[in-house]
């Protein structure tokens, strides 16, 4: 799912898709090409650079790389 929200993201900043909507039902990220929004359960809760999350999935998908090496 990580690698999913990472594709998504550098798909919509290339324009290569103008928005996708990424998540799950409780909580997703609207994601357009220089800022998207977070919603929770449908309402709006905050509006984060689209850049920082990619960059914030790829970190995290990072270190769960290194988690399961360490195991």
């Amino acid at each position: 799912m990580i690698e999913d929200g990472i594709t998504s993201c550098k798909q919509v900043m290339s324009g290569e898709y103008p928005e996708i909507s990424w998540g799950l039902e409780v909580s997703k990220i609207l994601i357009h090409k220089e800022i998207s929004t977070l919603e929770y359960h449908g309402k709006f809760v905050t509006e984060i650079p689209t850049e920082e999350i990619c960059e914030m999935l790829e970190k995290y998908k990072d270190k769960l790389k290194e988690y399961e090496n360490e195991a």
